[in-house]
């Protein structure tokens, strides 16, 4: 921004102070006059003297943190000269200010566990900037039927708060009451797996009011589908023969087997039953498998 003194005479103005007013939103970050000095703590600026036809400028740059509230005001608040026209001593300029901040929501998160197992979701969310996301929103959903779920927050980089209160629910939306550009939070999601699949988790950022993403499609991440391994258990049995004749002996074989992406199991009771062509029972033996890993028979 550019601020200008103009002395239109006839006399030389003597102690001249102005001040720049800035409404919320907007700090100033440094300022330069070409005469005079300027006091960034009240935003004043002193020019000692100033003859008559001789402009003086500030330049004045600002950092935009929202989107300003108010017209910018710069005034002439004193002059030890009298100033026969004070009409014209006062200016104002609005600034139209569109904030655009990048948003990136990230989620990763096991494919396949276990029943009981405690399962982790790391979910990211990262302002890429230019402005900052003040009140931004990170959206998750997590699997209702995971158990214990603890969430627990991090800062990875730049200038970012957590949010204060992190709950125990599946679906929640946290305020990132700080979240400036270039900065990183990183959320970790544990609980216990139950024992029926799949699970589905995502998470989604929101820009807040007055800030412009102007890249969504890193707003929403894909789905992270996580298996519950079950066990997947067959069972055949084979005889020796097709037609027997009287008195001969009967040879019967019995496999179990689990599948390669099964859960392995323990004590596994296995029921052999053989019928004659009347469906009487006429042989049955009971067995316990101690313990069967995934892809064994």
């Amino acid at each position: 921004l550019t601020a200008r003194l103009q002395n239109l005479g006839p006399d030389t103005a003597q102690t001249v102070v102005a001040k720049l007013t800035l409404p919320a939103g907007l700090t100033i970050v440094s300022a330069a006059p070409n005469s005079g000095t300027f006091d960034i703590a009240t935003n004043r600026w002193t020019i000692a003297s100033m003859a008559n036809a001789i402009d003086a400028t500030l330049v004045i740059v600002v950092n935009v943190a929202s989107a300003p509230s108010a017209p910018i005001t710069f005034a002439i608040e004193s002059s030890a000269t009298v100033d026969p026209v004070s009409a014209n001593n006062n200016a104002t300029l609005t600034l139209n200010s569109t904030l655009q901040a990048d948003l990136t929501a990230t989620i990763s998160g096991p494919s396949v566990v276990n029943p009981t197992d405690i399962l982790t979701y790391q979910i990211g969310a990262v302002n890429v900037g230019p402005s900052p996301a003040t009140g931004a929103t990170l959206h998750i959903e997590l699997p209702a039927t995971l158990a214990n779920l603890q969430l627990s927050c991090s800062v990875i980089s730049g200038n970012a708060v957590c949010p204060p209160t992190l709950g125990t629910a599946a679906t929640q939306d946290l305020v990132l009451a700080t979240f400036a550009a270039n900065s990183e939070i990183k959320i970790v999601a544990t609980g216990t797996a139950p024992v029926i699949g799949p699970l589905s988790a995502r998470a989604v950022i929101n820009a807040p009011v007055g800030v412009t993403d102007p890249v969504t499609t890193n707003n929403t991440t894909a789905d992270v589908v996580t298996q519950v391994r079950v066990a997947i258990i067959t069972s055949t049995i084979a005889a020796d023969k097709v037609i027997y004749s009287p008195a001969d002996t009967v040879a019967v074989s019995s496999t179990v087997a689990s599948a390669a992406n099964s859960l392995a199991i323990t004590a596994a009771a296995v029921n052999l039953q053989i019928l004659d062509s009347a469906n009487a029972t006429v042989f049955t033996d009971s067995r316990t498998i101690a313990s069967l890993a995934a892809g064994a028979s």
